[in-house]
């Protein structure tokens, strides 16, 4: 529970939720490596779709949301055809199931 705790505050502090990206200019080294959070572009999208504040652009904001975000997204696509749209009969009918392979749990289902 205290590293779920550790864990949990560095993110949201270094994730600039409770202020700007732009006000930590003065500690150059957390500005950085908030920078590698992906909190900080999340928090920062919202920011400047809500207020008028200083914020990191809207032309960095969002391409980086986007570029960490389609890659998880297709690979969870690419999951949930394979475990659970391949297991419906009418969608596939190739497959470890149909060839006498009890498959990974005994054939009783998803694994």
């Amino acid at each position: 529970m205290a590293l779920f705790s550790i864990l949990l505050t560095t993110l949201l502090y270094l994730g600039c939720t409770l202020y700007p990206w732009s006000t930590l200019g003065t500690i150059r080294w957390v500005q950085t490596v908030s920078l590698l959070n992906p909190l900080t572009y999340v928090s920062e999208g919202f920011r400047a779709a809500v207020t008028p504040a200083d914020h990191l652009g809207r032309y960095v904001v969002y391409p980086v949301l986007l570029g960490r975000t389609a890659p998880l997204l297709g690979r969870e696509v690419h999951h949930f055809r394979r475990r659970v749209v391949g297991r419906v009969g009418w969608v596939r009918t190739a497959g470890p199931w149909t060839t006498g392979n009890p498959g990974p749990v005994g054939g009783r289902g998803l694994s």
